[in-house]
């Protein structure tokens, strides 16, 4: 099939430019009206107070399979901490926070708690619907499993190296 150059006039000359390795003014042009148009769009998008956004699954969704959106063992994060299934685990992460402190002087643990203090109103927005959450409550629960999360990785990373 012949390459039809009516329907795309500047095709060709931004295909030969790219395979002389040339910039053309037309292969410039068509740049930045790729560039104004993606930028038009993002500019319509609705700002977020947070780019980095933790959501629930829908209802919808989440109504055809419940058991595959629900932890059975572990959660983290807000959202599933206080099911009774995922109770022993929160254990657990006290012992392993516990575990990634021994090594530490005694002010490790009050220096997570001010870092996390310090970023609980960005964490907090990450996550919809949390605010029934107080801030000492959020704040314990974020460093609890950040440190979980930390001393499991480091668990893994020293049977990995043995």
């Amino acid at each position: 099939m012949a390459d039809d150059h009516s329907s795309h006039p500047d095709r060709t000359e931004i295909e030969m430019a790219d395979e002389y390795g040339e910039e053309s003014e037309a292969a410039r042009t068509i740049d930045y009206q790729v560039s104004s148009s993606i930028d038009t769009k993002l500019a319509d998008l609705k700002s977020t107070s947070s780019s980095r956004r933790i959501s629930k699954v829908p209802e919808h969704l989440r109504k055809d399979n419940q058991s595959a959106y629900e932890p059975y063992m572990l959660a983290i994060g807000p959202y599933h901490r206080d099911k009774p299934q995922v109770k022993e685990m929160e254990e657990r992460k006290k012992e392993y926070l516990k575990e990634l402190l021994k090594p530490r002087e005694k002010e490790a643990l009050n220096s997570y708690v001010t870092a996390m203090r310090k970023l609980e109103r960005q964490a907090r927005s990450c996550y919809d619907g949390c605010s029934d959450i107080g801030k000492k409550e959020f704040v314990e629960m974020m460093v609890l499993d950040g440190c979980f999360i930390i001393e499991l990785l480091r668990r893994f990373m020293n049977d990995r190296m043995e």
